[in-house]
């Protein structure tokens, strides 16, 4: 049996060289399509890169790893449902951190007449309703034509992708039987032109912890992309743990630590935790630095209003009709399925075109110490007080509703925070 005609039956993950200088190359084996999530870590839990990639089909995958500091990794591949592991030992400087896509290295059997896509012009990939756009007229999908000389024999296939702003798109294959249009659509929106990028003066930002976190520039905005996730403030006072109701400064998580990482969730944190002994504040910027790094900020609920006014001002970012913009802000994982269109449950892969990348971490609840909504719901505290409330500010949004709202509560229930840059 040929090495083309090979049946793949498990998902595996092998790496080569291991011990490695700086880069090394992973063999991830899937015997069906699907999309992975790679995550590498330190041997400390601190998450130093992660990659979706999307839309992966059947076979053999090479991903191209560097690392920059020497020492010893854990690589997380979550695929189909399955969670694979590898240690990584690393004993040079491969100049970044990150985790490349290097294409497919062996595809299994094809057979011609059943062709891995069944693509038929009269129905395209993406079902695209006019009537009803994503993206308004100005940014519907583009055709081009242009030509290439390759040697091939019957049976090889061309793998096709595409680039706008920085962004790629879906990677699709065409078997060399015949020409054909070839639609290479986007899983992320495009964001407004400056979106969606790591801030210029400041693309990563380090806590007491030695946590990293990427930023992500939105209109004049500049927003940590991930979830905090310090038990130090910092000045290095340690934030104590909680696990129920506390008044002074706790922060949360279910009794997982697996929990902290995954997808960049972090901790759930109270308000006096947040604000760390700071007075409430409506200005913008707020002035308080409370639990974030120096040189950033927790936000006020007028900051937070700025970056809603923004989006609702960009056709990018909407969906359907004005003031759906909770798609856009969310993360295109973790969470659950629905079926109303324009929600973050509902098609995630175009979900996040700001890069704001917000997850439904869930939160904790005081009212009999429950952990609740993970997968369901993501809330973020601000250093506001609500208008003619007693309770501090914060804004949510949830998988089966297109919209972000505000809401008031006990200072004492664990929510999500994102700090923002001064």
């Amino acid at each position: 049996m040929g090495v083309l005609q090979q049946v793949l039956h498990a998902t595996s993950l092998q790496t080569t060289p291991n011990p490695f200088n700086g880069t090394t190359t992973v063999n991830l084996q899937m015997p069906e399509p699907g999309d992975v999530q790679v995550e590498v870590a330190d041997v400390n839990g601190h998450v130093v890169e992660t990659r979706l990639i999307a839309s992966l089909q059947q076979g053999t995958h090479n991903l191209r790893v560097a690392l920059r500091t020497p020492g010893t990794y854990v690589l997380t591949a979550r695929v189909n449902g399955k969670t694979l592991s590898a240690k990584l030992l690393n004993t040079g400087n491969g100049g970044k951190d990150a985790v490349e896509y290097d294409g497919i290295v062996e595809a299994p059997y094809y057979d011609a007449s059943t062709p891995y896509y069944d693509y038929d012009a009269s129905t395209p990939y993406y079902d695209y309703d006019a009537s009803t756009p994503y993206y308004d007229a100005s940014t519907r999908p583009k055709s081009a034509k242009g030509s290439s000389y390759h040697p091939f024999q019957l049976g090889d296939y061309m793998r096709y992708v595409a680039y706008a702003r920085g962004i790629a798109s879906q990677t699709m294959t065409q078997y060399q039987t015949e020409g054909g249009m070839i639609l290479l659509p986007f899983t992320t929106p495009l964001p407004a032109p400056g979106d969606a990028l790591p801030c210029s003066d400041a693309p990563v930002v380090t806590d007491y912890d030695g946590n990293i976190y990427n930023t992500v520039k939105i209109g004049q905005q500049c927003w940590m992309q991930f979830n905090l996730r310090t038990t130090h403030y910092d000045d290095g006072t340690p934030i104590p743990l909680g696990q129920s109701y506390s008044e002074t400064y706790p922060y949360y998580y279910d009794n997982d630590t697996s929990f902290i990482p995954l997808y960049y969730r972090g901790y759930l944190y109270n308000w006096p935790a947040v604000m760390h002994g700071a007075s409430a504040s409506d200005a913008n910027p707020s002035g308080v630095q409370g639990i974030c790094p120096t040189g950033w900020h927790v936000p006020s609920e007028e900051e937070i209003l700025q970056l809603i006014y923004y989006l609702f001002l960009q056709s990018e970012y909407g969906c359907g009709y004005y003031g759906n913009i909770a798609k856009a802000l969310a993360s295109d994982v973790g969470w659950f399925y629905c079926d109303e269109q324009c929600t973050p449950g509902n098609n995630p892969n175009m979900n996040n075109a700001t890069g704001f990348s917000a997850v439904p971490a869930g939160i904790f609840y005081p009212y009999g110490y429950l952990y609740e909504d993970e997968g369901e719901e993501c809330h973020f505290w601000s250093s506001s007080i609500s208008s003619g409330e007693s309770e501090p500010f914060g804004w949510a949004f949830q998988y089966d509703d297109s919209s972000t709202y505000g809401f008031s509560d006990s200072p004492s229930m664990g929510c999500s925070v994102r700090c923002v840059k001064n």
